[in-house]
């Protein structure tokens, strides 16, 4: 649920991204190409890093990618290093869907999954909405802000 929120957001600072580092949107669209090709072949990894080290080992493995390229993104002087971390951010936030499908699978029983899931999938689909409403506080900001924006939302 925090790759759509993330995409979204930088999708709406792709613009200042792109004034901010005086580059063309070919380039400064492999953002969120890298963001969703890297987060998807993640996805798929975490199973096996769930059978190896433990499901909550590597959620908190996730998170504390997410720190870091929140933290070191807003620093950036060069968009290579932005990329980066934009792609470490992408790993560890690809954690916490099959998180919490697992969650659902393993604490709640058989009979309840299905709407424990459909649940799951209306909040997923919410994020989008709220933050395409959020595109009036979001425009003004430079990348560093749109960076700041979603560490927030994570913590």
């Amino acid at each position: 649920m925090l790759n759509p929120l993330n995409s979204s957001i930088f999708t709406l600072g792709l613009y200042r991204i792109q004034e901010d580092f005086q580059l063309s949107f070919t380039i400064v669209f492999w953002l969120i190409t890298s963001f969703y090709l890297t987060s998807a072949a993640a996805q798929l990894v975490k199973g096996k890093f769930w059978d190896v080290i433990s499901r909550k080992k590597t959620f908190l493995f996730g998170m504390a990618y997410v720190t870091v390229s929140a933290l070191g993104a807003p620093l950036s002087t060069i968009f290579f290093k932005l990329l980066v971390m934009q792609l470490i951010q992408s790993i560890g936030s690809s954690t916490i869907y099959p998180s919490g499908i697992a969650l659902i699978h393993d604490h709640i029983t058989k009979e309840r999954q299905a709407s424990a899931l459909a649940v799951l999938s209306i909040f997923s689909s919410d994020q989008r909405l709220g933050v395409s409403s959020l595109y009036v506080s979001i425009a003004p900001l430079s990348f560093r802000g749109t960076f700041h924006l979603s560490s927030f939302v994570l913590f």
